[in-house]
């Protein structure tokens, strides 16, 4: 339960265990990635899935739940890992953004790496910047590349074909 919400959490246990996967779901599936989960546990890796507050079984109004609310899930969920195994994070989409918000506020967090998909950034094209360089200074420094904004302009229909979905993200008050 996060500030009074219901959290939907689910772990798939390997036998032999020799590594955590922490999977932060995107906006069009949640804990649906029970696949990906039989997959890494037959390979020994322990999968931690949750709904993000507003999606599948977790409590919260579907694509309004602050931020805010990401972030503490992905906090409450890490805090139930074996911590000495090495833990990494994946994320998509949205996921892949609450986690590098998640780890931009946390960098003291001890995490051996992160897998991040359509992570919903990019580099303005009014900054002259060689990536090679950025993503050096990100792994020498640990410090996230510091021009990479949030994609704001992707357009709706590109997500879905579900004209409600598509409603609801345009009306969104974020």
């Amino acid at each position: 339960i996060i500030d009074g919400r219901k959290l939907y959490y689910s772990v798939f246990r390997a036998n032999h265990p020799v590594a955590n996967l922490v999977v932060v779901h995107g906006w069009l599936n949640s804990t649906k990635l029970f696949e990906l989960a039989e997959y890494m546990a037959q390979r020994q890796i322990n999968v931690h899935l949750f709904d993000l507050p507003g999606f599948g079984y977790s409590e919260g109004f579907h694509y309004s739940v602050p931020i805010d609310e990401y972030l503490t899930s992905i906090q409450t969920v890490l805090l139930k890992v074996d911590d000495r195994l090495p833990t990494f994070l994946y994320g998509h989409f949205i996921g892949a953004l609450a986690n590098l918000l998640f780890l931009t506020i946390n960098r003291r967090l001890q995490i051996d790496g992160v897998i991040l998909t359509s992570p919903l950034i990019t580099v303005p094209e009014d900054r002259k910047v060689n990536i090679a360089k950025g993503i050096l200074v990100n792994r020498l420094t640990g410090v996230l590349f510091e021009p990479m904004l949030i994609n704001s302009f992707m357009n709706p229909t590109a997500l879905t074909k579900d004209n409600y979905f598509i409603k609801s993200l345009c009306s969104d008050k974020f």
